[in-house]
């Protein structure tokens, strides 16, 4: 089946009832077409005055660019849903699918009978079908932060000279390198028309920065690094 806004809604509230002790508000629900993600949770986030960083304004995408089988369709719901638990406690994990999640997502497989996985595994003919579609061309920043974590920026090619000069100066940097890629993995990240981090996994970024292109500014020009 593909996913649907009644769908989604219904299984959240039954999910929320079973699994989750009623603790999550219902948060909004949209249905997204993506191939390469086919579920997320977004959130804005914000740090106070101590340093500590707080998520508000929840929301899930599920897609339904795949005709799955119910019960795969229900781990993808239950799978946001446990990243919605974590943000929404305000729970610091070691990573997007850190020890925390792991726990919670091995409990819940144990004592509901659920498949729920990290990532899902395309079938040969989704790979075919994912690939027919035209690739888009993305400038992206690749930002290592001081305190270690690693954040990207994906750029209009309209903010680029902007984009290179301040996000240096704004965040606290070790590096910040530059790329073209025509990659569908960063088709999930929004396009920052100001400066804007958003944390990923060091692991899972290289794996998609395969055959993307260095990039150096002269000032005057953006090329390939020769």
């Amino acid at each position: 089946m593909k996913a649907n806004i009644k769908f989604v809604t219904e299984k959240f509230n039954v999910f929320n009832r079973q699994i989750f002790a009623n603790e999550l508000p219902m948060l909004p629900i949209r249905i997204g077409h993506a191939r390469t993600s086919l579920g997320g949770l977004a959130c804005n986030k914000k740090t106070n005055l101590f340093g500590k960083t707080q998520y508000y304004n929840f929301r899930m995408i599920i897609s339904d660019s795949i005709d799955l089988p119910q019960e795969e369709l229900e781990d993808i719901i239950i799978h946001e849903m446990i990243h919605y638990f974590i943000a929404y406690k305000q729970i610091q994990d070691t990573s997007a699918h850190g020890k925390l999640f792991m726990k919670m997502m091995n409990d819940i497989n144990k004592r509901f009978g659920r498949h729920i996985s990290v990532s899902r595994r395309q079938t040969a003919s989704e790979l075919d079908t994912t690939y027919t579609l035209p690739p888009k061309p993305r400038y992206i920043c690749i930002t290592e932060l001081a305190d270690g974590r690693t954040g990207i920026t994906i750029a209009p090619k309209t903010r680029i000279f902007q984009l290179w000069k301040t996000m240096p100066q704004l965040f606290k940097t070790k590096s910040c390198r530059w790329f073209y890629t025509t990659s569908p993995y960063f088709g999930r990240y929004p396009t920052c028309l100001k400066p804007k981090i958003y944390i990923v996994e060091k692991e899972e970024l290289q794996k998609h920065l395969q055959g993307a292109v260095p990039l150096k500014n002269d000032g005057h020009t953006i090329s390939a690094e020769s």
